[in-house]
């Protein structure tokens, strides 16, 4: 499958589950934020793609099927919102346990798409 085809499959998955106005302030665009993340946030999510698949059995290749709209910015995007609400800080980053906080997260959406 290519990024285009997959870009087409997120969007069919979309328009099922948003509302309309919402949707279209997508504006159909592939985005990437892969390069801008940092060292940090690229080694914790490889760790947690793996966590996250023991965790639903299944393999890295079966995320996207899992979960509207999956793709390789996903997991950093989770991260990074998850130190924008300070549910990460400096101060707890050694205290939090990232794996649960995303799980979290993405068992939320999951419950969303009603898979």
């Amino acid at each position: 499958m290519t990024n285009y085809d997959h870009l087409h499959k997120i969007i069919d998955c979309m328009e099922k589950h948003l509302n309309m106005y919402v949707f279209n302030r997508f504006e159909k665009q592939w985005i990437s934020y892969d390069i801008t993340f940092s060292l940090d946030i690229a080694e914790r999510a490889s760790a947690f793609v793996k966590y996250m698949c023991k965790y639903f059995r299944v393999h890295s290749n079966e995320l996207k099927d899992l979960f509207c709209g999956f793709n390789q910015d996903t997991i950093p995007s989770a991260i990074s919102y998850l130190y924008a609400s300070k549910i990460i800080t400096p101060q707890n980053n050694a205290n939090v346990d990232i794996n649960t906080e995303l799980i979290k997260l993405f068992l939320k959406i999951k419950g969303k798409s009603g898979q």
